[in-house]
């Protein structure tokens, strides 16, 4: 049997290095179909340089799989980016060996965009946040306890909202009259979702005053039957941060909408 030449020997030497990046790169040739069914039609070949292919192609299999690795790394929320989701779709299933470094340079494009709009995002709704608990929303119209998940008025019934603060006098209501405002959208608050903004640290009135500008210390009507006497409703009391119960008299509305609220667990439990 003669010996194989030395353009033989080069040929088997190119057609295992193949078959060795085949393997060093099987993860990320999984994600590659287009790739791997290049790098296949490769090794049947018989008129090709497979040394020189694989000479060529393991550095664009080291940058595919940087770029693969870069993205399972990038933080759910840039990951999440549309334009980011609809061009990795579409890039890993078409990429070949020519087209990585294009891939690879759009990629960066993109995710740099993505994490700029997500930083400025960032930004803004830190800017919106209060004491890292209470979120600005509509304008400055309303507020997110991030706590609770419940969405407030940031003023009470009456008050008005210049632009950047409530000002006026809150108006009172008997709680007939209170019930009366309640919309698909807005309700009165239970005495548990009430007592969730009262703030005993800061004084009167016993609530926090960047989040709910101009609040008066005084009583705010909730949902909730009171137990120890029929036809009486908890009220909230914003000068010392107590519940207590009423009928007759009158008093200030604050509204809330969620998709979800916080039940009262007991109605005669004076300590909410």
């Amino acid at each position: 049997m003669p010996a194989p030449t030395d353009t033989q020997n080069t040929q088997n030497a190119g057609v295992a290095r193949l078959r060795t990046l085949l393997l060093e790169f099987a993860d990320t040739l999984s994600c590659l179909p287009a790739l791997r069914r290049e790098m296949d039609q490769w090794l049947a070949a018989r008129d090709v340089d497979h040394l020189e292919l694989a000479r060529g192609l393991e550095p664009q299999l080291v940058a595919a799989t940087d770029w693969l690795v870069d993205f399972d790394l990038l933080p759910t929320e840039v990951k999440a980016d549309p334009e980011l989701v609809e061009f990795m779709e579409r890039a890993t299933a078409t990429v070949k060996s020519r087209t990585v470094p294009a891939m690879v340079s759009r990629y960066e494009e993109i995710k740099k965009q993505s994490q700029s709009e997500q930083s400025t995002d960032e930004k803004e709704r830190s800017e919106r946040v209060i004491d890292g608990r209470y979120e600005v929303l509509a304008n400055g119209i309303e507020i997110r306890d991030m706590e609770t998940g419940l969405i407030w008025q940031r003023g009470l019934v009456g008050q008005k909202w210049d632009g950047k603060i409530y000002t006026g006098r809150a108006r009172e209501f008997t709680y007939e009259e209170a019930e009366k405002l309640v919309s698909k959208e807005w309700r009165l608050p239970t005495k548990k979702e009430l007592l969730t903004l009262v703030d005993l640290s800061v004084g009167r009135p016993t609530i926090n005053r960047l989040a709910f500008p101009n609040t008066p210390a005084g009583n705010v009507w909730t949902s909730s039957s009171y137990a120890f006497y029929s036809g009486y409703r908890w009220l909230v009391d914003f000068s010392n941060g107590y519940p207590n119960g009423s009928t007759t008299y009158v008093n200030a509305v604050r509204l809330v909408r969620a998709d979800s609220g916080l039940d009262d667990d007991n109605e005669g439990n004076n300590n909410g």
